[in-house]
């Protein structure tokens, strides 16, 4: 599949590894400013990902990031990481984006 990928693509999906790893990161060490960026970079990538998991979830709120609890901002980080990955796979596949990721 790589073969058939453009620079744009491939760019597009080592920008999205950056916000997952700034994701992951709030998840072991979280802060609330670094949790707010975060989570509003990752839904600037993948926001019908996002959107799909949270109304799964029956956890969609319109409502700015700021506005949360630090308790319900640590808990969108797992969904939100779930969407943007779920964002990679669907437009590269999941082997190359493990490889991708895996660097």
């Amino acid at each position: 599949m790589s073969n058939q990928l453009d620079s744009n693509t491939i760019q597009e999906i080592l920008d999205c590894i950056d916000k997952i790893k700034k994701l992951e990161e709030q998840i072991n060490n979280p802060s609330r400013e670094k949790m707010i960026d975060a989570l509003l970079d990752a839904k600037m990538s993948a926001i019908f990902e996002i959107g799909a998991i949270e109304i799964a979830q029956e956890n969609y709120v319109i409502m700015s990031p700021q506005n949360f609890s630090d308790a319900e901002l640590y808990e969108k980080l797992v969904p939100y990481r779930n969407g943007i990955v779920c964002h990679c796979i669907r437009k590269v596949g999941e082997d190359f984006f493990r490889s991708l990721y895996n660097k």
